[in-house]
């Protein structure tokens, strides 16, 4: 191959790369989503590695009733925060090509949840570790070497 033929490639796998990048990220994005969540519901514990406040003693007999209670904080007893729980994509610059991943809840009662566990916690209960954010710019990062160079 000349040359002249790979940077041809090479701009077309650019090109490619370009107009798949929203969905490359929001791919990472639910990776990234999911290590959050498997954290809390596993361990109960923040980005930050520190415990979330104990439920209250009420809430606790309700999850345990429920056969829900798993010893941590895990924010799960219907699963419908969760399940509103999402990672967004927004788009943050004029040219079109520098993005924010966001994770939260979409409805507004659930934001509202969450502003409340924030308060209580001292913490956002969907923020990223260090390591999982690490993590997932390493899936990023790989993602877009495949796509460039197979």
């Amino acid at each position: 191959m000349s040359l002249t033929e790979y940077i041809s490639q090479l701009k077309g796998r650019r090109d490619s790369l370009e107009s798949t990048f929203e969905l490359t990220v929001a791919g990472v994005g639910n990776d990234l989503l999911q290590m959050v969540q498997d954290r809390i519901q596993s361990r109960g514990v923040g980005a930050n590695g520190s415990a979330f406040k104990d439920y209250t003693e009420e809430y606790k007999k309700r999850k345990t009733g429920a056969g829900k209670f798993t010893g941590v904080v895990d924010y799960t007893l219907t699963s419908r925060m969760w399940s509103d729980t999402q990672q967004r994509i927004q788009n943050v610059s004029k040219s079109g090509n520098v993005f924010r991943l966001v994770i939260g809840p979409a409805s507004e009662v659930n934001k509202k949840k969450f502003e409340s566990l924030e308060k209580r916690d001292g913490q956002i209960p969907t923020k990223p570790s260090t390591e999982e954010i690490a993590i997932a710019k390493e899936n990023l990062l790989t993602n877009i070497n495949l796509q460039l160079f197979g």
